[in-house]
């Protein structure tokens, strides 16, 4: 259960491998540059926020992406639920004008990923793929739109990814 990958995600060495592991990837450098529309590669330009003035738009956002956690903060939270249950969970807050203003990292153990009758995760915009279950109550239900949930090993014979912490059990 996740109950179950969470607690044993805090036996000594288990969890010394996930700080470990969060170190390390939080150390990595990161900017954002424009790509080549035709290709994906570098046009040239600085990654810096020089000659698109997008770059800069980004940056910002980027650097709190809940609009209040720094960007460290926030992925190391976002690598937790990957590390530990393999099921990392991030709502994308909007505006009432449908515009981004926030990414927010929910605990993946309340996300319960739908399927529909072929038994696939649904794919429409506006059709409910994932429902949060709080305290045994649904609580929201989720688009592909509303959340990116992006376990690292999903399996296709099971509804959940098989994350580091179990793979160790």
């Amino acid at each position: 259960s996740f109950a179950q990958l969470r607690a044993f995600a805090n036996v000594e060495l288990v969890r010394l491998a996930i700080e470990t592991r969060k170190d390390q990837v939080e150390r990595l450098g990161w900017r954002i540059k424009p790509r080549d529309r035709h290709w994906g590669g570098d046009d040239g330009a600085d990654g810096g926020g020089g000659a698109d003035p997008r770059i800069a738009v980004l940056e910002a956002f980027w650097r709190r992406p809940d609009g209040a956690t720094p960007f460290a903060t926030w992925l190391r939270l976002a690598l937790e639920d990957l590390l530990v249950l393999d099921a990392p969970a991030i709502e994308r807050r909007r505006t009432l004008g449908g515009d981004l203003i926030g990414l927010d990292i929910i605990p993946g153990d309340t996300i319960h990923p739908m399927v529909d009758e072929t038994g696939r995760r649904p794919r429409e915009p506006d059709a409910v793929a994932y429902q949060q279950v709080i305290k045994g109550t649904a609580w929201a239900n989720l688009t592909n739109s509303d959340l990116i949930y992006a376990p690292r090993n999903p399996r296709p014979n099971h509804n959940y990814g098989f994350g580091p912490v179990e793979q160790i059990i």
